[in-house]
């Protein structure tokens, strides 16, 4: 027998990342609120508008609140690259000194 069966899966509308157990499977829900429950367990925000991961959430959460809250300076050395990084305690986002160097795309040689 064949069934057709409706359900809810979330994913971020900022990155697209989709809400997915440890497995790597994607969640199924069959309502919104347990959608919501599921995601909020793991910081996730979901509002009637917009979901976001923990992620961008933060993010979000740094730019709303008027900037990051910089973490100490660690020095950080490789053959790639020689420098310090400071870290938002909030977010995550990195700024380095001197600043990281985009690579060339490596299919368009640029």
């Amino acid at each position: 027998m064949i069934r057709t069966h409706q359900c809810i899966t979330l994913a971020c509308d900022r990155c697209s990342y989709e809400f997915h157990e440890e497995d790597d499977y994607i969640c199924h829900f069959g309502d919104l609120d347990a959608a919501r429950k599921a995601a909020e367990a793991v910081d996730w925000v979901v509002t009637g508008t917009q979901v976001m991961c923990a992620g961008c959430a933060a993010k979000a959460a740094c730019a709303l609140t008027g900037g990051h809250t910089l973490g100490e300076r660690v020095e950080l050395k490789s053959e790639q690259y020689s420098g310090t990084v400071q870290r938002c305690e909030s977010c995550g986002t990195g700024y380095y000194d001197p600043p990281l160097l985009k690579m060339p795309d490596e299919e368009g040689g640029r």
